[in-house]
């Protein structure tokens, strides 16, 4: 795991970094959320897919799989973009 604060590769066990000294668990958490979001929106975008395709007609497989791949991107890049612009404010204060 890459420390968020000074860059550096350090170890997933222990709760702070051993260089900065800076608190690893909102880095733990940021990876989970950013999962959770990822599963979340490609299930969506699969569900999406495939309506649009059950409504047009044809193979379903394919919009599904597209569907999920856009879905899962999307919503992912965005909670990536919303926390780091967030930890950048942060940081600045």
């Amino acid at each position: 795991m890459i420390c968020r604060n000074c860059g550096k590769e350090i170890s997933m066990i222990g709760n702070v970094c051993p260089y900065c000294h800076a608190n690893k668990e909102e880095d733990r958490n940021y990876r989970v959320t950013t999962i959770i979001i990822g599963v979340f929106g490609g299930i969506l975008g699969g569900g999406v897919g495939y309506l649009i395709a059950l409504i047009k007609g044809g193979s379903h497989l394919i919009p599904m799989w597209i569907g999920a791949l856009f879905g899962t991107l999307i919503f992912g890049i965005t909670y990536i973009i919303k926390h780091e612009i967030k930890r950048m404010k942060k940081a600045k204060k």
